[in-house]
């Protein structure tokens, strides 16, 4: 357990903005736990929230609540899924993204994200897998791809043009570090998306600080 005492405690100490330090002492029981028994994790995650607010353009201490998450919002797994889409955010900067940032919410369902490739504008669907991807991957995530799909397929129907969109997965344990890619995780990207009843949109597997997209970004399944 945690040498400092209770984890409130810890993140006081953190030197995290009071709105943030409230929304972390109600994390869920997996990222409570995990901050609980190393408390270095609390400094990394401050750097983490430093890095997807300069990624995104955001004041210092806001990039928590950018993605509609609202401080004291106490909904099991709500502010997990917030992290999962900063997560998103980073991975897309390692990818060569530029300009993300939220897409509008509009009438209806939208996706999360949009971000700029190769002079191409892209919009993203960001998933939370609780767990990792271990035993049958493809067929946990063939429900939930078809149900994102037809999200981020509004948003490119609303938009038109050139534009091109992906779903990303982020499972597994919350990561600060760089991402590299995963020959393993690609095998899994590249089956989740022949699982689409209408391919086209990219497959993107985030895990651990591992990561893969199916089809590459400008390039033909």
């Amino acid at each position: 357990m945690a040498r400092g005492g209770a984890l409130e405690e810890l993140l006081a100490a953190a030197d995290l903005p009071p709105a943030v330090s409230g929304c972390l002492a109600a994390a869920g029981p997996e990222l409570r736990a995990a901050l609980k028994k190393d408390p270095s994790l609390i400094k990394k995650l401050k750097r983490f929230l430093d890095a997807a607010g300069a990624v995104l353009g955001l004041p210092a201490g806001t990039a928590l609540f950018f993605t509609g998450f609202a401080p004291g919002d106490r909904t099991p797994g709500r502010l997990e899924a917030a992290l999962a889409e900063l997560r998103a955010a980073l991975f897309l900067r390692s990818e060569g993204f530029d300009g993300i940032r939220a897409v509008e919410r509009a009438a209806g369902k939208t996706a999360d994200l949009r971000a700029r490739r190769a002079g191409t504008e892209y919009f993203f669907e960001v998933r939370r897998v609780t767990g990792g991807l271990d035993g049958d991957p493809v067929k946990r995530l063939a429900a939930k791809l078809e149900k994102k799909s037809a999200q981020v397929r509004t948003t490119l129907k609303r938009h038109g043009g050139s534009a091109a969109g992906g779903i990303i997965f982020a499972a597994g344990a919350l990561h600060f570090g760089a991402f590299r890619r995963s020959r393993a995780l690609l095998e899994t990207a590249r089956a989740a998306h022949s699982s689409q009843a209408r391919p086209g949109l990219h497959v993107c597997l985030l895990e651990g600080g591992s990561c893969a997209v199916f089809p590459p970004w400008g390039g033909g399944a």
